[in-house]
């Protein structure tokens, strides 16, 4: 116990010299670390002869594929920004430009003409970070969590003009839709709130409707049905044909599994269900404002754990999961679903240095 005590402070006096030296020399002693990077989204693109998927690693950055034979993708293009400082949470694509929501790094603007990914724009907030973009014609919104979501002028997409916003106290603006002047905006526990945004600089709050117990995650407009994933509440269908007053339709739950994501397809909605993996409904309309989600398909395996996807007009589903990368699956026949593909992200080598608290570091 002696020799402990009388070795301590010696411990302590090497270690605040370790720290002195990193301080004073940080290049020379960084340390490499592997760290695992992980598709969190995806967007597939045709254009011209050439099918592009682009696809979201968080704070690794971004990868463009070409996916036109989605057996065999391979990697057009990647953006990296300093390895870990973008945070890449979501992006769209409106007029060949690609839109995304980078976390505290804002709303970055790029083109995605060719090969090359060139930044062209940019707008930060001072606080909050950027977590959805929606863009239609020269209007964007964007969300920034408890600063809600902010309407944007981005005629000039090189220099993005704010206009105005909306938000709602102590809850934080999630998931954005943007169609025909009106917004769809998800609060989590707060639900949807529907925005007439045709006069973009006063956002006006038309509509709300909530789960009750369960956070609105994602949603997917087709016509005017909105499919909202709440969680381990299921999803949900609205008919917003009026927009001033969304009618629940129906609703489908996934026992034991939140609803993370969802996509429309003609007449087939398909939900990322984390561990549960695929599930794809087929929408029947009986008569006027009456709809059934009827499960006609499932794909679940041990490696594939889905937050988010992205279905092609000729039924190829690129899922994003934990583990696996990217995984290409073959939808045509919901039944009867094939694993045709896979992309696995590589792994970055990033580098710390010492954390520990003392004066000196």
């Amino acid at each position: 116990m002696t020799s402990y005590v009388t070795m301590e402070p010696s411990a302590r006096a090497q270690l605040k010299s370790a720290c002195a030296l990193i301080s004073q020399w940080p290049e020379a002693l960084k340390l490499p670390v592997l760290k695992t990077s992980r598709v969190k989204w995806a967007r597939i693109e045709a254009m011209g002869s050439i099918t592009k998927a682009f696809i979201s690693l968080g704070q690794m950055g971004m990868f463009v594929l070409d996916v036109t034979v989605p057996e065999q993708p391979a990697v057009l293009a990647e953006l990296f920004d300093g390895h870990g400082g973008m945070a890449l949470k979501h992006f769209c694509m409106a007029k060949r430009i690609v839109f995304t929501a980078c976390g505290k790094a804002g709303l970055r603007i790029f083109t995605n003409i060719d090969t090359n990914i060139d930044e062209i724009g940019a707008l930060v907030h001072a606080r909050y970070a950027a977590k959805c973009v929606a863009v239609q014609g020269d209007i964007a919104l964007v969300t920034f969590g408890r600063a809600g979501v902010r309407t944007l002028d981005v005629a000039n997409p090189s220099s993005p003009v704010e206009l105005g916003g909306f938000k709602v106290d102590d809850h934080e603006a999630r998931f954005v839709l943007l169609s025909d002047g009106w917004g769809f905006v998800s609060f989590g526990h707060a639900g949807v709130r529907v925005l007439d945004v045709t006069n973009a600089a006063e956002p006006a709050e038309i509509a709300a409707f909530t789960h009750g117990a369960f956070d609105a995650r994602h949603m997917a407009l087709a016509g005017s049905l909105l499919f909202v994933a709440f969680s381990y509440g299921g999803l949900q269908v609205f008919n917003v044909a009026n927009p001033c007053a969304p009618e629940l339709l129906c609703s489908h739950p996934f026992p034991g599994y939140a609803a993370e994501h969802v996509v429309v397809r003609d007449s087939f909605v398909y939900v990322a269900i984390g561990s549960g993996g695929l599930r794809i409904l087929r929408v029947h309309n009986r008569r006027t404002n009456e709809v059934d989600l009827r499960l006609v398909g499932s794909y679940v395996a041990a490696d594939v754990d889905v937050t988010s996807l992205d279905v092609t007009l000729d039924c190829v589903a690129f899922l994003c999961t934990r583990k696996a990368g990217l995984v290409i699956l073959d939808v045509r026949d919901p039944g009867a679903i094939t694993r045709i593909g896979q992309f696995s992200p590589p792994q970055f080598r990033r580098h710390a240095l010492c954390a520990h608290p003392c004066p000196v570091q």
